[in-house]
């Protein structure tokens, strides 16, 4: 398929990605499965809101003690927190110089979780900021630590150096170290961490225009998901699934997935993302031409879009529903869908990707 089609259907169906997170020690991050639903991309110097000035504050001044009282562990854990508050705010230059300040207090202390901790940290910071191989140095650096430390972050930095791959638009390195992550889930027993790599596999394939594989590997993620018992999970395989269909003119296809995807949701009451499927599906019946069930779709994610308040993701979505598209509408969603990487740190618990 040309690359301008696929650029269009991922403008078309705000795909949402399920994405694998940076490894983090387990006691900071209690789901490191989860997909990721907003982007960390673009803004280096966000302004902060009134009560994170005051909890920057706050640890700045923990930050002073800590250096006063000369207690390197405790000023590296202060300094960790001052760049997740950041890295949460999309503040990744001082994110990323908080994180590279303590890494060098843990390196000095010879704390080898925690250093790869904050090397993960670091790499996704490095990744926001558009830095991929500065990104991939820092994950690779990461990688025998947790080799010789924790098995399942390894895994899951070997899925983060996969994406930075994917974002690079190197199928081929992308694919190996996908694969090198799943065979570390799969001797782990980690079913959520297998179905996260099977669906980055999927996308992989289907940003390299191999559909049927993209396919094959969006509904093992999806039955990977049900083993694991995540449904949102197992919704965005669906939703991935369906976008698979529709760009193989499967039409018939990616309506059933995408209503199964749907079902799910309103289980889950995750009415923001049932508003994207909705869009999604009214895109299908528009492009059949039944352009009366197609406006009755849209109609109904722009009332939930209304419900939750989001006057700006209802605009930006009302506005892609008249297609054609331009050229230059098309090139900005390709290049939003480009920056699909979940580059959040597990740690922050950040909110997660569209």
């Amino acid at each position: 398929m040309p690359q301008s089609r696929k650029s269009l259907l991922f403008w078309l169906f705000s795909v949402p990605l399920v994405l694998l997170n940076p490894a983090c020690l387990a006691s900071r991050a209690p789901d490191a499965h989860d997909a990721t639903s907003a982007e960390a991309v673009g803004v280096k110097t966000a302004l902060l809101s009134q009560e994170a000035q005051g909890r920057l504050a706050e640890l700045e001044d923990g930050l002073r003690y800590a250096h006063d009282e000369g207690d390197a562990q405790a000023e590296a854990s202060i300094l960790d927190s001052i760049g997740l508050l950041n890295y949460g705010n999309q503040r990744f230059d001082e994110a990323l110089e908080a994180f590279s300040r303590s890494l060098a207090l843990y390196r000095g202390l010879k704390a080898e979780s925690f250093e790869a901790t904050e090397l993960c940290e670091q790499g996704a910071a490095y990744a926001a900021l558009g830095m991929q191989q500065k990104a991939l140095d820092s994950y690779k650096e990461a990688l025998p630590m947790w080799r010789r430390v924790d098995r399942q972050r390894e895994a899951a930095t070997l899925g983060k150096i996969a994406e930075v791959f994917r974002m690079l638009h190197d199928s081929v390195e992308a694919l190996h170290f996908n694969q090198a992550a799943l065979d570390s889930y799969v001797q782990v027993g980690d079913a959520g961490g297998q179905a996260t790599v099977l669906n980055n596999i999927g996308l992989a394939y289907f940003s390299s225009g191999n559909n049927r594989k993209a396919m094959s590997y969006f509904e093992s993620a999806r039955n990977a998901y049900l083993i694991a018992a995540n449904p949102a999970g197992e919704a965005t395989a669906l939703n991935n699934l369906a976008v698979a269909y529709a760009a193989s003119g499967d039409n018939n296809d990616a309506l059933v997935s995408f209503d199964e995807a749907l079902e799910l949701q309103r289980k889950g009451s995750d009415r923001s993302a049932e508003a994207v499927t909705l869009n999604s599906i009214g895109i299908v019946y528009s492009r059949m031409g039944q352009s009366s069930m197609a406006r009755k779709l849209y109609g109904e994610a722009a009332s939930i879009y209304h419900t939750l308040g989001d006057q700006q993701v209802k605009t930006r979505d009302l506005n892609s529903l008249s297609l054609p598209v331009s050229e230059a509408k098309r090139e900005g969603r390709k290049r939003k869908a480009d920056t699909f990487e979940g580059l959040d740190t597990c740690a922050a618990q950040l909110p997660i990707i569209q």
